[in-house]
């Protein structure tokens, strides 16, 4: 059963190579099993500014349309703990899933998420620190991701 009252973003960074491989169906999975929760995405950068520019546009106006709250986007390379704080930080709620931008969700991945988390603070997904849940009471308690590290 899912909860009334949701306590949790969702966010991701992706990039170019992943939107039409990955990315474009995760964001589409997402939005039809969590049509209530809050959605952000950070759009990192590439080095070929043409593609780049062309990718910014067109998935910009498809996260919208899918729903997204948020949507930074960026022309150059930008660490990947930075688009986590910065999804952190855009979250307006106490608790943020980050996803990896090319991960598969199945049809009760809301249910098994939901019915594990509990009101933990911190909750890694499949043992990966690719995916996880984190707090804002755990960003002030340890700090933030190390933007120092690519």
């Amino acid at each position: 059963m899912v909860k009334s009252a949701v306590d949790y973003s969702i966010g991701i960074v992706t990039y170019v190579e992943r939107y039409e491989k990955s990315f474009k169906k995760l964001a589409t999975d997402l939005c039809n099993q969590f049509p209530d929760v809050e959605k952000n995405a950070v759009l990192n950068g590439f080095p070929d500014k043409v593609k780049q520019l062309k990718y910014l546009k067109d998935a910009t106006a498809f996260l919208h349309d899918c729903g997204f709250k948020h949507v930074l986007t960026y022309e150059e390379h930008q660490a990947l703990a930075k688009g986590w704080n910065l999804l952190t930080i855009m979250s307006s709620k106490p608790k943020v899933l980050l996803l990896n931008d090319d991960c598969f969700i199945g049809d009760g991945f809301r249910q098994e998420f939901e019915s594990q988390r509990g009101d933990r603070e911190w909750l890694f997904l499949n043992e990966s620190f690719s995916h996880f849940m984190t707090s804002k009471n755990v960003i002030r308690s340890v700090g933030w991701f190390d933007e120092s590290l690519s």
